[in-house]
């Protein structure tokens, strides 16, 4: 989604790409959105977030995103909990993807443009959506990519 003037709206092709035509000058932010397609989440998954729980492991700032399925903004046994009960059909949805309205998370991974500012997502007393703002967009903007967090796969083995 793209707003500022107007809210434009689009869904990428199977490999991500996206594009909006005819956007017009002014102040802009780019936000990305998925729902379902949770195919990745495992209780390898809930392992490893017991194995970070116990310092067994360290998880990279993304991977710790993955894991905070309660969004506190805390990864403990909870969330190992959560995601077992999702892998065998007891839950439908984790609070951190209510509150976010989607089940993925999208850190901004965008070529560097004019104006630009980007914000990552967070999770904590609330949800904050990562973004690309362009205060204001002066020109066309190319490769605004973002990575995707899969809520509940740490491992990242939706990929």
């Amino acid at each position: 989604t793209l707003s500022g003037t107007a809210t434009l709206s689009i869904t990428s092709d199977a490999s991500g790409a996206y594009a909006f035509a005819s956007v017009a000058q002014g102040v802009w932010q780019l936000t990305p959105r998925k729902s379902g397609d949770v195919r990745g989440v495992s209780s390898l998954d809930a392992a490893w977030i017991l194995q970070a729980v116990a310092g067994l492991r360290t998880l990279d700032a993304q991977q710790r995103l993955a894991a905070d399925v309660t969004g506190d903004g805390t990864i403990s046994t909870l969330d190992a909990s959560l995601i077992l009960k999702r892998t065998v059909g007891l839950t439908a949805t984790f609070p951190a993807a209510q509150a976010c309205n989607s089940d993925w998370l999208f850190v901004p991974a965008a070529a560097v443009v004019p104006n630009q500012s980007l914000v990552s997502p967070a999770l904590a007393a609330s949800c904050t959506m990562g973004s690309i703002t362009y205060g204001p967009l002066a020109a066309d903007a190319a490769n605004q990519d973002f990575t995707a967090i899969l809520l509940g796969d740490p491992t990242g083995s939706w990929e």
